[in-house]
């Protein structure tokens, strides 16, 4: 690999996870519309299938109640996935730029 994290990707990952997910990044892959509107998908079913475990774990780990992660965790990154999903097409549409005369 020649990822300047891969002794330590600091990430919670172990060696081979970050390595797949390097490779899979590599691949090319990751630039699909379907690709991104999955993942997106799938960090909704996370927090509608785990919102239990979620509220659990801010209130035993930061005291938070569980009005106030509804409101400002779990709805805020609902709203945001909703908005990168609108977004997501014009996001990916190539942009050209010209290059500098310079650099010719």
């Amino acid at each position: 690999n020649q990822c300047a994290m891969d002794d330590d990707p600091g990430i919670g990952l172990a060696p081979h996870e970050f390595d797949d997910l390097w490779a899979l990044f590599r691949s090319g892959a990751t630039r699909e519309y379907g690709w991104r509107v999955a993942q997106l998908e799938g960090l909704l079913r996370l927090i509608d299938e785990d919102e239990a475990e979620v509220l659990r774990a801010l209130r035993d780990d930061l005291g938070r109640c569980e009005f106030e992660t509804c409101v400002t965790e779990l709805a805020v990154t609902r709203n945001e996935v909703a908005s990168a999903r609108a977004s997501l097409g014009t996001w990916m549409r190539d942009e050209y730029v010209r290059t500098p005369a310079f650099l010719l």
